[in-house]
């Protein structure tokens, strides 16, 4: 099984969008979770996660400097043996995405981003967050969970392509820099 690992705050449009991305180019074998984090003040999140029957892990507002006790929180719950770290800004491109994770070697994969060479939605295999007994110390889980698969030398390359700040482009409240990535403003800015 996979567990998705996505937290957000108030941006329930852009989460419902990426979301939809992400689940209608699920493959063949459909054994896979959703987890969203939502702050207990962010009601919107919550209803949505419920009424979609995702997991859902409420907590005080952490905010971005601490962004792994987020992805931390998520990692406990789930019941996947890979956990793909997912943003709400997210869009998936390759169609039974979850196949290729399932037939991956264990260790920390790398899916193709339009952010290379950063490794921004990692997918870690669940056995070695539980040995270390935490997914991330950083708020850059990410970054985290890229030198931990490299220093340890279970990185993997894995065929999967996902585009990073790719929603919005049509929402009024998007901006965009000289590289064409999304800069939010106004009231779906999140965190």
């Amino acid at each position: 099984m996979i567990s998705v690992l996505c937290p957000s705050r108030n941006r329930v449009e852009l989460l419902d969008h990426s979301l939809t991305s992400l689940l209608s180019l699920v493959g063949t074998d459909t054994s896979y979770e959703v987890c969203v984090a939502a702050d207990v003040d962010d009601v919107a999140t919550q209803k949505y996660a419920k009424s979609h029957g995702l997991e859902l892990s409420v907590s005080e507002r952490y905010g971005y400097h601490r962004m792994n006790d987020y992805y931390n929180d998520l990692a406990r719950m789930a019941h996947g043996e890979w956990l793909l770290l997912w943003n709400d800004d997210a869009l998936m491109s390759t169609p039974g995405w979850n196949a290729e994770i399932q037939a991956a070697k264990p260790g920390v994969l790398k899916p193709r981003t339009n952010m290379l060479p950063l490794n921004i939605f990692p997918v870690v295999y669940k056995p070695l967050v539980t040995a270390v007994g935490h997914m991330s110390l950083s708020p850059h889980v990410d970054t985290w969970l890229d030198d931990v698969g490299v220093l340890a030398g279970c990185q993997y390359d894995v065929d999967i392509d996902i585009l990073h700040d790719g929603i919005g482009r049509d929402l009024p409240h998007c901006k965009f820099d000289r590289l064409g990535r999304a800069k939010m403003s106004g009231p779906n800015r999140g965190r």
